[in-house]
């Protein structure tokens, strides 16, 4: 009964006709490396932790009260934690470690009670100088994983690995031609077949916008080397890209901005709809922004010289049923100021002691149609400014539903503050909402961490003075 109380009065404060906000006990993170939210599995919350020399599963019940903590044996006393990947009824934990001079990549698989019920040797590195670290990309569906890692700079080793079998798909080492990882746009896609794509931007410069193009490199059984595609850019510059694979109408897909006199800002976005195994079928369409949009974004009106919208970035691609997308992009800065005085920032290499400003600002979403048409475009307002803090606290967490799309954020980085939502409808339309208050709370939410559980629910960790507690919102 007492419990019960408590529970009512600390839901008070949030409660509200349309949500009900559930919120843990503080846990100490003090000692903690990292963390990381597993999900919901059956009926208990687990988050994984590693505390320096141990490694734990946290449980929670469905009031988030914490229920048990099973400490996780691996091969060695400490290894690197690579990849965690979560599934209904269970979750791997994927690692590297060093046995007899040699590195291996393995795999464990937990039940929802945290207890092994299979490992598997993923890959053997064998002897190298230099620990290996392996970069882990997962399809929409949980069930292929990408492996990679760029070696002496120029050189690329991968290899698709099957989850429900335990067994790799396919391997394959191989050197893009003039690749220059510092200068060069790459991505890696895995899609739910196995099949893996390298793309890498060549010649995204003013000196060279003629000749811009992207080399897409497919990765897959039977083939001994990639086979290449190349995408011809039509003169235009890329500002900023994100690549994705529609695995419903095989394609692949990328949306992003463009430039045309300076890569300093955007003008435009464009769509690219390419079918890889017909190079010549395949849908490019740049669309130039309206003169009206630009300086909603800016917040100024433009002339003819200053044109185009600067500091912004594609967040995400959502795939529409139809082979269209929606584009979400976020405009964001950060900003090093040289401080005269000392106890404060950061000390940089010249002994300088520096403060880092965030700025992450307005959210806007531009549906396109399979054809690269415009269906419609709506800019969600915020403002976010921080200091110091990784901006951490900043950006929003996306919740999808099948009828709508949550934008859940910070009104402002401070610990007392509003948690405000936009939700986006089909035609662009939208509502904003306020969803909790943290006055009193000792809340700091991080939505770039959230995740979601289903249609209705999401999980939020908050840190405040090295204490961690989980936010569930149900709508």
């Amino acid at each position: 009964m007492k419990f019960l109380l408590q529970f009512i009065l600390i839901m008070i404060p949030f409660c509200s006709f349309s949500q009900v906000i559930t919120v843990s006990e503080h846990l100490s993170i003090r000692n903690d490396l990292q963390y990381e939210l597993i999900g919901k599995l059956k009926d208990r919350y687990l988050i994984f932790r590693d505390k320096s020399n141990e490694y734990e599963i946290q449980a929670f019940n469905k009031q988030l009260q914490t229920t048990w903590n099973k400490k996780l044996e691996f091969d060695k006393k400490r290894v690197q934690i690579t990849a965690l990947v979560n599934e209904s009824d269970k979750f791997h934990i994927f690692y590297t470690f060093k046995k007899k001079g040699k590195y291996f990549l393995k795999v464990q698989t937990f039940d929802p009670g945290a207890n092994m019920i299979d490992s598997s040797l993923v890959w053997s590195y064998g002897q190298q100088f230099y620990p290996p670290n392996p970069q882990i990309k997962v399809s929409k569906d949980k069930k292929k994983l990408l492996i990679y890692q760029l070696k002496q700079q120029s050189k690329i080793e991968a290899f698709a690995y099957d989850i429900e079998n335990y067994q790799a798909i396919w391997e394959m080492k191989f050197e893009p031609k003039d690749f220059n990882t510092y200068r060069d746009h790459k991505e890696w896609i895995i899609n739910n077949d196995g099949t893996a794509f390298f793309i890498t931007a060549k010649d995204n410069r003013k000196a060279r916008k003629e000749d811009h193009h992207y080399l897409v490199y497919r990765c897959k059984s039977g083939l001994e080397q990639p086979a290449i595609t190349n995408i011809h850019m039509k003169g235009k510059m890329t500002y900023d890209v994100k690549f994705e694979y529609d695995n419903l109408n095989k394609r692949l897909i990328a949306g992003g901005f463009y430039s045309e006199k300076s890569r300093g800002k955007t003008v435009g976005y464009f769509y690219l709809n390419a079918n890889l195994k017909n190079p010549d079928n395949h849908v490019l369409k740049f669309q130039a922004f309206e003169n009206e949009f630009m300086n909603k974004i800016m917040e100024k009106k433009l002339d003819q010289e200053s044109k185009g919208v600067t500091d912004i970035a594609v967040k995400e691609i959502i795939l529409r049923r139809d082979g269209g997308i929606l584009l979400m992009a976020e405009r964001k800065k950060h900003l090093e100021r040289r401080l005269a005085t000392a106890g404060r920032g950061y000390v940089g290499r010249d002994g300088s002691r520096y403060i880092v400003d965030y700025y992450y600002d307005d959210v806007f979403v531009t549906s396109i149609h399979p054809d690269g048409e415009m269906h419609w475009q709506t800019i969600l307002h915020k403002k976010q400014y921080s200091q110091d803090d990784d901006a951490i606290y900043s950006s929003y967490f996306l919740m999808k539903t099948p009828s709508s799309l949550r934008f859940i954020f910070n009104d402002e980085i401070r610990r007392e503050n509003t948690v405000s939502e936009y939700i986006l409808e089909g035609d662009g339309s939208y509502d904003r909402n306020s969803v909790m208050n943290t006055d009193d709370q000792e809340l700091q939410l991080r939505f770039q961490d959230a995740i979601q559980i289903n249609s209705k629910e999401c999980l939020i960790p908050s840190e405040h003075r090295n204490k961690l507690r989980l936010v569930k919102i149900n709508y």
